[in-house]
């Protein structure tokens, strides 16, 4: 039941990163492309951002799949 849970509250931002760069290119590596960074650098970058969101959004779905267990199941 909990992975259950937390694969569907992930499933958004890991659709998300699937696509990340190949279908849709990210504001903030336009950004630093366009403002003169090296294609490399802002690719660094958005991936750091990428791999912040996607660790954020299953830190905040583990917590939030337990926390609740045990206030609505014991």
């Amino acid at each position: 039941m909990h992975r259950d849970s937390i694969k569907t509250g992930m499933q958004p931002t890991v659709d998300s990163a699937k696509t990340l760069g190949i279908v849709s290119l990210p504001g903030m590596m336009n950004g630093l492309i366009l403002a003169g960074t090296s294609p490399v650098e802002a690719i660094k970058y958005q991936i750091m951002v990428t791999f912040m969101l996607l660790s954020t959004t299953a830190i905040s779905s583990f917590m939030a799949c337990y926390l609740s267990y045990r206030g609505f199941f014991k």
